[in-house]
């Protein structure tokens, strides 16, 4: 029985972490769309010597010439696509163990029922 509550904590625990995976990856798309919104916004300026302000992911707002301010963005959409690739797979494969501990619930609840 101490096995089974085992096996149900280590389930409750990966569905937390798929979870947190999903709110991790939902915020990852979302910082992608605003990169490619403020790099096309950059790329339609007509003023190239203005200094342009950009809010980097995580809030930090910094003044950059305006090639500087295409580079760093780009940089950061870089990032932020490969950061979403990593969460896409770690979603992945905790579905795929959840999907295999499924029949560890079912056993729990066969046994409890």
């Amino acid at each position: 029985m101490e096995k089974l509550l085992q096996d149900v904590a280590n389930v409750e625990r990966l569905g937390d972490d798929l979870a947190s995976t999903y709110a991790k990856l939902q915020q990852c798309s979302s910082n992608i769309k605003e990169l490619m919104a403020a790099l096309d916004a950059l790329q339609c300026m007509h003023n190239k010597s203005e200094l342009v302000w950009v809010q980097r992911p995580g809030g930090l707002v910094i003044g950059l010439s305006h090639n500087h301010a295409l580079h760093v963005l780009q940089e950061d959409l870089a990032l932020c696509k490969i950061r979403q690739q990593q969460l896409q797979q770690q979603q992945k494969s905790l579905t795929e163990v959840l999907g295999e501990q499924g029949d560890v619930r079912q056993s729990l609840l066969s046994a409890v029922v």
